[in-house]
């Protein structure tokens, strides 16, 4: 089951009773004043987005110190790593802390080589730059989640100084994926940046500000990195998105809310899963997690699939395995229904098998 799609139609089971469990997006979903700056760009839908870019141009500016010129809006995440893939003529691309299809890095039918590179339980989730320079020998991208995509935990800041200063030294071209850091706290660029060309960080609004239907996400780097990228870019902006996302970067209040609700979930969360026995709660940075199952972990994640929560499970991922899974908070109340069932299931009679009424909202 490679999307929740997919899981519903294998369940026989209604799309909208699927819940992605695992789509990392924020459950509050967009703010009051997200909403309200919606409706009204919705007048501005006649006329070029240009007006509306340059006013988030003069955000960034004021608000983050990032000029015109070293930053880039796209429409997507995944439309700006496939940039980085043409720009750089990128032959072999690794990818650190993230996993298969999550950049759109569809290789079939070309010479592009992408291999993937997770800090799994061996390594205690903690990135070993070194070894991940091993892995990037001969690359022409290296693209690191920061936090970890997979498990959520945010990279120390000396280990991520000595993976840039290394890539620099190699003269390896860095992509780091902050798609997550949000919900850490960390609301500006990564310093390290500091407008290198061979360095690019990459940030987007459908993950921490609930809006994957209105992504806006942006690029920053050096002046001629950014120049090659908007080169060879071929989509134009949408006047919604930018204008969504403008609202929501100078939305200070919707980001104290972010910042209680996840802290009281994740609280409540560990506690229903010690609760339950036969499953660690792995602590993460953000609001994606890991769940570690001690027990039965053989379809687990198509049992929890049947009672209408989409899981994925790690067992592709070097350094994970089956018995892991992939997780990210829910709202509040589907949070205590997947606690519930997860009770169930790992109880010493369950059956592994769930009624689908148990999923209905």
């Amino acid at each position: 089951m490679n999307d929740r799609y997919t899981a519903a139609g294998e369940f026989k089971m209604r799309e909208k009773r699927m819940i992605d469990v695992s789509a990392g997006i924020c459950p509050l979903g967009p703010s009051r004043k997200v909403r309200v700056a919606i409706r009204k760009a919705v007048r501005e839908v006649g006329t070029s987005a240009d007006i509306a870019v340059r006013r988030l141009e003069r955000l960034f500016l004021s608000k983050f110190g990032i000029p015109a010129d070293r930053v880039l809006f796209s429409n997507s995440l995944r439309e700006l790593t496939g940039l980085l893939f043409t720009i750089f003529d990128a032959k072999k691309v690794v990818i650190a802390g993230g996993f298969r299809g999550l950049y759109g890095e569809d290789t079939s039918g070309t010479e592009v080589e992408v291999r993937y590179f997770n800090s799994g339980e061996d390594s205690g989730f903690v990135l070993d730059p070194d070894r991940l320079m091993q892995t990037s020998e001969g690359a022409d991208l290296l693209i690191v989640a920061n936090p970890d995509r997979v498990s959520g935990k945010l990279i120390d800041e000396e280990i991520f100084s000595r993976v840039c200063d290394l890539a620099d030294r190699r003269g390896l071209r860095l992509a780091v994926d902050e798609s997550l850091i949000e919900f850490t706290g960390r609301g500006r660029s990564t310093p390290a940046c500091g407008g290198k060309e061979n360095i690019v960080t990459l940030r987007t609004t459908a993950n921490y500000y609930g809006l994957p239907g209105l992504e806006l996400a942006c690029a920053v780097s050096g002046h001629e990195t950014v120049a090659k990228m908007r080169g060879r870019q071929c989509s134009g902006m949408n006047t919604l998105c930018v204008e969504a996302a403008r609202a929501a970067f100078k939305d200070a209040m919707y980001r104290k809310q972010v910042e209680h609700f996840f802290s009281e979930e994740k609280r409540s969360l560990s506690r229903a899963f010690e609760r339950a026995g036969g499953v660690t709660f792995l602590g993460s940075d953000s609001n994606v997690y890991l769940l570690k199952l001690l027990k039965r972990p053989e379809q687990f994640a198509a049992a929890l699939a049947r009672a209408g929560f989409f899981v994925q499970d790690c067992g592709a991922l070097d350094g994970f395995g089956e018995a892991f899974l992939r997780m990210s908070v829910l709202g509040h109340d589907k949070n205590i229904k997947l606690a519930r069932l997860m009770r169930a299931l790992l109880a010493p009679q369950g059956s592994g098998r769930m009624d689908e009424k148990d999923a209905d909202d």
